[in-house]
């Protein structure tokens, strides 16, 4: 597998290698990485917010605390919403990861496996 701060660095040479393939999926695997870190983000970032209202609810007068633990309850629904978003991105960003294959040698042939019919048996079976 391709490491992703690598395509993102070099989306060309990969498309280029992938115009043997298919260039489409630099841009699927693109897009999709794009959408998990934006989701984890979201993610991390209200978890944090999460952990912080925590502490205040700790923190707060007798009178305070009911408004803060209803919106911990808000956030806490917030946290795991993301939490699902982020999950199927990871999924989705896996998926298109794995189908994009290595680098192909600038020498190398476009095309060409689907149109090899005879195989070559050496040995016995």
């Amino acid at each position: 597998m391709l490491d992703i701060q690598f395509i993102r660095e070099n989306p060309e040479v990969v498309k280029e290698s992938q115009r043997k393939r298919s260039v489409d999926l630099v841009d699927q695997v693109l897009q999709a990485d794009r959408l998990r870190r934006d989701a984890l983000a979201d993610f991390e970032s209200t978890r944090a917010e999460q952990k912080k209202m925590g502490k205040a609810v700790a923190a707060a007068s007798a009178e305070e605390r009911p408004a803060i633990i209803a919106q911990t309850k808000e956030l806490a629904a917030k946290v795991s919403e993301y939490k699902e978003t982020a999950d199927k991105a990871t999924e989705d960003y896996t998926t298109a990861m794995w189908k994009l294959s290595n680098i192909v040698e600038p020498e190398a042939p476009e095309g060409g496996e689907d149109d090899f019919r005879d195989v070559k048996k050496v040995g016995q079976i």
